[in-house]
């Protein structure tokens, strides 16, 4: 099964491959690259770094992700899909996104050898840790994934995570107007609209609750003190400039956040610390502002800068705050996250973190209600005299700008408020300009010359437009529409010349099938095997002119585009669809409502209703239709993966009809809950089918005792009807398939039928139990899932097993011998154990198997 022989980060059913880790694939997969790399590269110069493999070889992805190396979450480029069926490529930019994928994870994708692939399993522990990996659904994309970043309190540079700690306010002085023996340390405060890191981490632990008191040492302006006493915990601190007259008390915990980094003598600084640590009861958490490259380098002073607010800061290594906790306190402090250590007073409490770290669970609690304050301080240059210029006017000089770009011209002075400041400063508006293309980067010509050229194309789509119309002489025109057209095109003629040639040209089919392909490319709908594209109605502005003009044509018939929610154009055909559907903004799956066709060359509609006449159809795969820079677009692309996960059928030809997709979720115990696809919560049928050769009847009523007994077997968690159905479909049914019908012995076993059964079972351990629960409330297994024993008849036990190992993913076998049952269990734990028991003084003794090679 190709799925368990590729190595990668597997997301669903595709398999994500640095292109360093495409030589371990086997050959049939090699030449499914190769094949679909000779597609890709016929159409374009393709430019990859990592690979994504369906797992049935049908398709093959080609990414381009910036600085994968260099970046610790690299954004995606650009893109190359090939469906191997079809022979096809589609390609997808992320040049002008604001939202492109982030990769996370991205060790996984290279050979464990990789020279630098604990780099970046490290980072990924440290990302773990703070919490920043959590909700998946909710990162894969650039904007989503920075708003995590900040309310966790950390930033990346390069590999590694730092923690945000002290912001300085943008209003302060410069240092040049600071001498060194006044260093503003107050002025590191920073005004948080979240937790800090240090406090975020102590929630994730578990340590923030009603039997443990907090102190913050140096709290700064107290928002941290306001978050912890919201949420009903014990809190209060003390600082030496915000709250000089509140008393250092001891606490459970005391926090030393990001207070011995700003201090610039070593003395006071070690007093801290030691100060610090003697209050706390319990635990002392200290945080440090860590060095990167991207720090402000500020003017050296003692073993620190200070910085152009006139503020000190002592940037540490992770290695240097260890080495520098440890040598003035004497304890070995446990790094808990860049620039976070924590350093326990009492041993017992030690020793229990560092036992439950692996598994913990915590209490969510609420963020101050303020909004997020992100605060960028400039660097005044004066390197040049026409940047100096520029930054002591910038706010004019930036709505110049502004307002340039947004005209395609430059404005006159009744469309600029501060057009007569900026003459009496600069001199003119034509030497202001000149600053701006200077001072605006590389790339400031290109802008001005494309918002030229875009301002010009809305020109000529107006122009065209008014062909539908009685004609308007120039003098009526709107004022600034003359200008634009003075300014654009020279001439009212010429703009009207634009017009019409632009309406001509949507009669050449070849270049609608161009602007409908570089529309998909640019993320702006999809492109179908007939070339059509279909997109969101919002997203027809971001359309090229000219399909635009072909969509204007056809709305003279229909009317306003926003009463619909989707619009299809038939490139070939001169035809318009507009379809309506139930709630498409909130339903990962609406249903069409209505869709009207337009036929632009005989001049027609056809109207079809869904509500009446047809079954209301599900639309597949929304998020191609939108794209990255809607709200919840990374909800409806992570649904759309599990989705197509659980029902394949989804992806072939328009997919399945709605009752037969409700159908299948349902026998798999799936539904949709809000914006998520969970398991259900439903007690299903006994006589239900469980898998394609088992009913649920037949894993709970297969045990000798419960057929003797006749003791109620039924599971009461719906949980444990769930791990039924996937044991059954993701171990049982492949076995059959393989060997044929199975012969069950042992299957699902309540609390009370556990209890007649005395030999060989250990309900806290076999998975029997599935997710039942005793009367303590607890569940009776803690493994989950679920178990059952079989055998088949002709066939070797110790056979079958090592087939099972070779080709399957489970929990845990237990294989008895030759002619013996075997126990298997299936949960998401995955761990694939395999034990061969022998009997050895009467007592059965597990043996953990390495390999499976328990064929004979």
């Amino acid at each position: 099964m190709t799925q368990q022989l590729l190595q990668g980060k597997r997301v669903s059913l595709n398999v994500y491959q640095h292109q360093d880790l495409l030589p371990t694939n086997p050959i049939d997969v090699l030449k499914r690259i190769d094949e679909a790399r000779q597609i890709a590269n016929s159409e374009d110069e393709l430019q990859f770094n990592v690979v994504k493999i369906r797992e049935d070889l049908q398709s093959i992805t080609f990414l381009d992700y910036a600085n994968f190396f260099e970046d610790g979450f690299p954004l995606l480029r650009q893109y190359w899909t090939v469906d191997l069926n079809s022979q096809c490529c589609r390609f997808r930019s992320y040049k002008d996104s604001t939202n492109p994928p982030v990769l996370h994870r991205k060790e996984l994708l290279l050979p464990k050898e990789h020279a630098e692939f604990s780099e970046f399993q490290a980072l990924t522990k440290q990302a773990e840790t703070i919490g920043l990996l959590e909700d998946t659904t909710n990162i894969g994309f650039y904007i989503p994934w920075t708003s995590v970043l900040r309310e966790k309190g950390f930033t990346v540079s390069g590999n590694n995570l730092f923690p945000i700690g002290n912001i300085q306010d943008s209003d302060e002085v410069d240092a040049g107007q600071k001498s060194y023996n006044e260093i503003a340390r107050y002025r590191t405060a920073l005004s948080r609209s979240n937790f800090s890191a240090p406090i975020q981490l102590l929630e994730r632990l578990g340590y923030l609750t009603a039997t443990k008191t907090i102190f913050d040492y140096g709290c700064g302006k107290g928002d941290d003190l306001k978050g912890l006493k919201l949420n009903g915990i014990s809190a209060w601190g003390w600082d030496p400039h915000f709250a000089p007259e509140q008393q250092k008390t001891a606490a459970s915990i005391v926090n030393l956040g990001f207070v011995i980094n700003v201090i610039e003598r070593a003395d006071e600084r070690k007093e801290a610390l030691l100060g610090a640590y003697e209050l706390a009861e319990e635990l002392l958490v200290v945080s440090v502002m860590l060095k990167h490259l991207e720090r402000d380098q500020g003017r050296p002073y003692n073993d620190g800068i200070v910085t152009g607010r006139g503020t000190f800061q002592r940037y540490y290594s992770q290695e240097e705050i260890i080495a520098y906790v440890k040598a003035t306190l004497g304890e070995d402090p446990i790094p808990i996250a860049p620039g976070i250590v924590f350093i326990f007073k009492d041993k017992n409490e030690e020793q229990r973190f560092l036992s439950r770290r692996a598994n913990r669970r915590t209490t969510r609690i609420r963020p101050l209600n303020r909004a997020p304050r992100i605060i960028v301080s400039p660097e005044l240059r004066r390197r040049e005299k026409t940047l100096q210029v520029y930054e002591n006017n910038k706010e004019n000089l930036d709505a110049l700008w502004v307002s340039w770009v947004e005209l395609g011209r430059i404005p006159e002075s009744d469309e600029l408020i501060v057009f007569d400041e900026i003459k009496a400063q600069i001199g003119s508006i034509k030497k202001a300009c000149a600053i701006l293309i200077s001072s605006k980067g590389d790339d400031a010509e290109e802008v001005v010359r494309h918002a030229a050229e875009a301002r010009a194309d809305e020109i000529a789509l107006y122009f065209a437009k008014l062909q539908f119309e009685r004609r308007t002489p120039y003098i009526q025109l709107e004022n600034g529409l003359q200008r634009d057209t003075k300014s654009l095109y020279g001439t009212y003629k010429a703009a009207q010349n634009a017009g019409v040639k632009l309406l001509y040209q949507i009669a050449d089919i070849e270049a609608i099938l161009a602007a409908c392909l570089k529309a998909e490319q640019e993320g702006f709908g999809w492109l179908d095997a007939d070339n059509a594209l279909t997109l969101h109605t919002s997203l027809i502005d971001r359309l090229s002119p000219l399909l635009r003009c072909y969509i204007n044509c056809g709305l003279q018939l229909y009317g306003d585009a926003s009463n619909a929610d989707l619009i299809k154009i038939h490139s070939r055909s001169g035809k318009l669809t507009l379809m309506e559907f139930d709630g498409f903004e909130e339903n990962l799956l609406p249903r069409m409502i209505s869709r009207t066709k337009i036929l632009l060359r005989k001049q027609t509609i056809e109207f079809y209703d869904y509500v009446d006449e047809y079954a209301p159809p599900y639309l597949y795969y929304k998020s191609r239709y939108i794209n990255e820079e809607f709200d919840s677009y990374e909800l409806q692309v992570a649904f759309e993966i599990s989705l197509e996960s659980i029902c394949p059928d989804i992806s072939r030809g328009y997919g399945p009809a709605a009752v037969e997709l409700d159908n299948q979720l349902s026998e798999k115990r799936y539904k949709i809950i809000g914006m998520r696809l969970e398991r259900s919560h439903t007690i299903p049928n006994l006589d239900d089918p469980c898998g394609r050769y088992f009913k649920y009847r037949d894993l709970i009523e297969c045990g000798e005792t419960q057929k003797e007994t006749k003791i109620d077997n039924l599971p009461k968690n719906p949980e444990s009807y769930t791990a039924l159905y996937d044991l059954a479909t993701e171990v049982l049914d492949p076995i059959i398939d393989y060997f044929g019908m199975i012969k069950l012995t042992y299957g699902f076993c309540s609390h009370e039928l556990s209890k007649k059964i005395t030999k060989r079972v250990v309900a806290k351990l076999d998975q029997h139990c599935s997710f039942e629960k005793g009367k303590n409330g607890n569940l009776i297994c803690k493994r989950g899932g679920a178990a059952v024993d079989f055998y088949i008849e002709d066939e070797d036990s110790m056979t079958v097993a090592g087939w099972i190992g070779d080709n399957l993913i489970f929990d845990r076998m237990y294989v008895y011998g030759h002619q013996n049952p075997i126990h298997i269990s299936y949960s998401e734990s995955r761990a694939k154990l395999s034990f061969l028991l022998t009997v050895k003084n009467g007592k059965l003794i597990p043996r953990m198997l390495s390999d499976y090679s328990l064929k004979g």
